[in-house]
C-alpha cells in the first residue's frame, strides 16, 4: 500500500497557533485522545494521531480564519476527503475551527458536532464547495457523490472554544496546577508552536 504526500505549506503564525490548538484538542480534549500514541505533522494532514500499533489514524484540518462561509467549509474539508478515499485507516476526521455563524447550525450551542447540525441550505452549499473544490483538482474523471456522502456523515465539525492555557492544562501532570502563571502556559504553548512550526520547514 502507498500513499502519496502532495502538498506541503509553510504558515503564517496565525495558522501555526492554530495547529497546535488543534494537536493539544486531539491529544486533550477529543474522545480518542487515550487511544493515541503517536502525532505527525504536515504528513497526512496539519496534525494526525495515529495509534501505538500505527492502524488507526486521527486526521485534522485546521482553519483559524473568521466568517468561514459554507462554500469555503466545503473547499477546506478536502484534504480530509482526500484522505478518507486512500487506502489508509483514517479512524476520524475533523474540522477544527473557529465559532462559526449560529446561522448555519440546528444546535448553535454545542462546539463539537457532525454535518447533520448543519441548516439544509448550508449543508448543500458545504457539499457544492466541495465537489467543486474535487473537480477542480482530481477533474471530472470519476463520480464521487458516494464517498462525499459517505465522507460527510463521518466528519466531525470543532470550534475551537477553549485557551492556549487550558488546553495546556488538559495534558500536563502537575500536582499542583495553580501554581503555575497563565505566564507560565504561554511560554510552553509558544515553545511548543515553534517546535511544531520547524517540522514543517526542515
Amino acid at each position: 500500500m502507498t500513499y502519496t504526500f502532495k502538498n506541503t505549506e509553510i504558515n503564517n503564525e496565525k495558522a501555526s497557533v492554530f495547529e497546535t490548538k488543534s494537536l493539544l484538542y486531539l491529544i486533550g480534549k477529543s474522545d480518542s485522545k487515550n487511544n493515541i500514541e503517536y502525532i505527525t505533522f504536515d504528513c497526512f494532514n496539519d496534525v494526525s494521531g495515529i495509534d501505538k500499533h500505527g492502524k488507526n489514524i486521527w486526521d485534522i484540518q485546521s482553519k483559524n480564519e473568521g466568517n468561514l462561509n459554507p462554500k469555503k467549509i466545503g473547499q477546506y474539508l478536502f484534504t480530509l476527503f482526500d484522505n478518507s478515499i486512500s487506502k489508509l485507516n483514517f479512524k476520524e476526521f475533523i474540522f477544527f475551527t473557529r465559532q462559526l455563524k449560529d446561522e448555519y447550525k440546528v444546535d448553535k450551542l454545542i462546539r463539537a458536532y457532525s454535518f447533520n447540525n448543519f441548516e439544509i441550505k448550508t449543508k448543500q452549499r458545504i457539499k457544492n464547495g466541495l465537489s467543486e473544490e474535487i473537480e477542480r483538482v482530481k477533474g471530472k474523471v470519476i463520480n464521487y457523490d458516494n464517498e462525499i456522502d459517505s465522507f460527510l456523515e463521518n466528519v466531525l465539525i470543532v470550534e475551537d472554544d477553549t485557551t492556549e492555557q487550558e488546553y495546556l492544562k488538559l495534558i500536563t501532570k502537575f500536582k499542583n496546577k495553580s501554581l503555575k502563571t497563565d505566564n507560565f502556559y504561554s511560554t510552553v504553548f509558544k515553545e511548543l508552536r515553534d517546535l511544531q512550526s520547524s517540522k514543517k520547514i526542515h
